[in-house]
């Protein structure tokens, strides 16, 4: 996760975060304040504006504050819906903000968690801040400590789940910028897990993303541990040249194997076309290969 986090630690602060749980002072907000932050806040929701939610929130984190429109933000605020998460003043968002928005807002709350959690320097005081929210039943320490226990759980999860959890924010990053931080950080748990479809998930994005040594290592290892979708792609990429020195043998080599993994038709339609052009060499090779127990991946 660490490599992950470069660039991101500038962007986390906890604005008084030791604080929130004694403080818990007055949110500075009139009665017609806190229905118009609310009516818009809404409204943003139902049309699924993230660009008025975020700007509706760092409002009531100004107003709040006592930051005014010409001062500078503080240092690492980020204009990003879920900095709120972080800042002191709870008061406010129970006012402001109702049980259904909190949980329309479930992500940006895992986001600000996941960050807190991840930073050495935080962790410690966003557990005074949860600790503080188990005794307290307002919307703010409720959804704070829900994110939190969501990050946390990630310890005792499986790679399977971390994995469809992942492709979900994957299918929905267009509507948020974090979503695909939070697709990354729970791909990165799932790949520690040793979770082959995520371990091949990266592999694909590699080749996407033109880092092909690290495809081409990875690949390989993948369809030597009996990974059928890596042995497919290796055995079509040496019959190509895609990557590798072309060679008909080693992609014959590759999907003998992943048709003694799984009997399907179609690969073995592609052995008959690749067995028909072998030469007498490279049957030899094959061979050779399968004697000494050697996987050809280079």
């Amino acid at each position: 996760m660490k490599r992950l986090l470069s660039g991101l630690t500038t962007v986390v602060v906890m604005v008084g975060i030791v604080t929130a749980c004694a403080e818990q002072d007055s949110s500075g907000l009139s009665d017609d304040e806190v229905a118009r932050y609310s009516r818009q806040l809404t409204e943003a929701l139902n049309n699924r504006d993230n660009a008025a939610m975020e700007t509706i929130l760092y409002s009531v984190f100004r107003r709040t504050t006592g930051l005014t429109p010409d001062q500078e933000n503080p240092p690492g605020i980020s204009e990003t819906a879920w900095h709120i998460i972080l800042c002191r003043n709870q008061k406010a968002l129970g006012r402001i903000i109702t049980e259904e928005q909190f949980e329309a807002m479930r992500d940006r709350f895992r986001f600000g968690a996941m960050i807190a959690l991840s930073v050495s320097d935080y962790a410690e005081n966003t557990e005074k801040v949860i600790q503080c929210g188990e005794k307290s039943s307002d919307p703010y320490s409720i959804h704070m400590k829900r994110a939190v226990d969501w990050v946390n759980g990630w310890k005792t999860a499986s790679g399977e789940q971390l994995y469809k959890e992942a492709l979900e924010y994957r299918d929905k990053k267009k509507e948020w910028k974090f979503y695909e931080l939070l697709e990354n950080y729970l791909l990165h748990e799932a790949e520690d897990k040793v979770y082959k479809p995520a371990l091949y998930d990266r592999v694909q994005r590699a080749f996407q993303e033109n880092d092909t040594s690290y495809g081409l290592i990875y690949l390989g290892s993948l369809a030597d541990d009996d990974y059928l979708p890596a042995q497919l792609e290796i055995a079509r990429r040496f019959r190509l040249g895609d990557g590798f020195e072309q060679s008909n043998a080693k992609a014959v080599y590759w999907l003998q194997r992943a048709q003694s993994l799984e009997n399907r038709q179609e690969i073995q339609d592609r052995l008959d076309l690749l067995l028909a052009k072998l030469l007498k060499s490279e049957h030899r090779s094959i061979e050779t290969w399968i004697k000494y127990n050697i996987s050809p991946t280079r």
